[in-house]
């Protein structure tokens, strides 16, 4: 249809322009007269394409805070494995003087102390790793500040509403822009074939005679021009309108389907995330860190073997990188609601 608009034949126009004081001029300043709105439409049509590129822009917003926030987050599951690998540390260095001091008195023998060292040393090389892995993400949050950390973020310096939220997926956005931006150009199409009204001042200093100009030459004088008949370029302009408004249409629900579906399954993940994150704070690790003390505790009165109080360091070690993983996972499922939302702190426009 927009081919069929391109290439169509332009129709010849009458054109009338009776005037005041003579005949057979020749315009000398003139001014269109909108008499069906077309400047209002052209108005109305560019105002859309200023709303798409707004939201477009707004989209891009909420992308660029997602992946810094996704790097904030990857900060502080770093940080935290610092300080979790840190405490491993200092338990595998305290089990080592035990061990140690036990060995002293022939109540430990050297293949424990040996062990205990191994566990030790491999608890300091783990701390190296994960403090390399700190500087990694803090260099790549960065990056994306385009400047420095002012100080180090301490662990649980997160702070992110993801309640419910009335602004409109920018996406959404953008397809009921487009629509109104189709309708808009329909509408102009309309009156773009529509007779046009010129008024103003001519003058008949053109004239073959060549008279003598005087006063008797200007006058005013209105002209109206419009297409003798139709040629195929407005039926099928108008049907390019048409045609692009029943694809907006289409591209809306879809884009209100995909949203719904996008921030549904935001949410559930969230739920989820947060459920493990609290079983976790709330029980899991309280319950470790009692195990691991009564292990310790048992250990010192040799009620518990060396084997198996490094098997509850390990495990409680373990539980501490799971809950790390669990904290990580509900940030990143906060992070995934707001860009589905498109509802970042500053963002929200309803």
């Amino acid at each position: 249809m927009l081919h069929a608009a391109a290439s169509a034949q332009f129709s010849p126009e009458l054109e009338v322009g009776p005037g005041v004081g003579f005949t057979n001029s020749t315009s000398l300043l003139s001014q269109e007269i909108d008499i069906f709105g077309r400047v209002r439409r052209q108005a109305v049509a560019a105002q859309t394409e200023v709303e798409i590129q707004r939201e477009k822009l707004r989209r891009t917003e909420a992308e660029a805070s997602a992946k810094a926030l996704i790097s904030f987050s990857a900060y502080l599951a770093a940080n935290e494995a610092v300080l979790n690998l840190n405490a491993a540390l200092a338990a595998s260095q305290e089990l080592l003087a035990a061990t140690q001091a036990q060995g002293k008195i022939g109540e430990a023998p050297e293949l424990h102390i040996t062990r205990a060292e191994l566990s030790a040393l491999r608890a300091a090389q783990m701390v190296k790793s994960a403090e390399a892995d700190l500087l990694k993400a803090g260099a790549a949050l960065n990056s994306l500040l385009s400047r420095p950390l002012d100080k180090p973020i301490r662990v649980g310096a997160w702070s992110l509403s993801t309640g419910e939220s009335s602004s409109v997926p920018a996406t959404v956005k953008i397809a009921q822009a487009k629509l109104a931006k189709a309708e808009a150009d329909r509408n102009l199409a309309r009156v773009s074939f529509r007779p046009r009204l010129v008024a103003g001042i001519a003058a008949d200093v053109w004239s073959l005679d060549r008279n003598q100009i005087n006063s008797n030459q200007l006058g005013f004088q209105v002209g109206l021009k419009m297409p003798l008949f139709n040629r195929g370029r407005k039926n099928s302009t108008i049907a390019a309108a048409d045609a692009e408004i029943s694809r907006a249409r289409s591209e809306l629900a879809a884009a209100e389907r995909a949203a719904e579906l996008d921030i549904q399954f935001a949410k559930t993940s969230l739920e989820s995330a947060n459920s493990v994150r609290m079983a976790f704070a709330g029980d899991i690790i309280p319950r470790g860190e009692k195990m691991l003390a009564s292990m310790t505790s048992g250990y010192r009165k040799k009620l518990v073997t060396l084997l198996e109080l490094l098997e509850a360091q390990q495990t409680m070690n373990q539980l501490r990188a799971d809950k790390a993983q669990a904290d990580n996972d509900m940030r990143l499922a906060q992070v995934a609601l707001l860009l589905a939302q498109t509802a970042f702190p500053g963002q929200e426009n309803n």
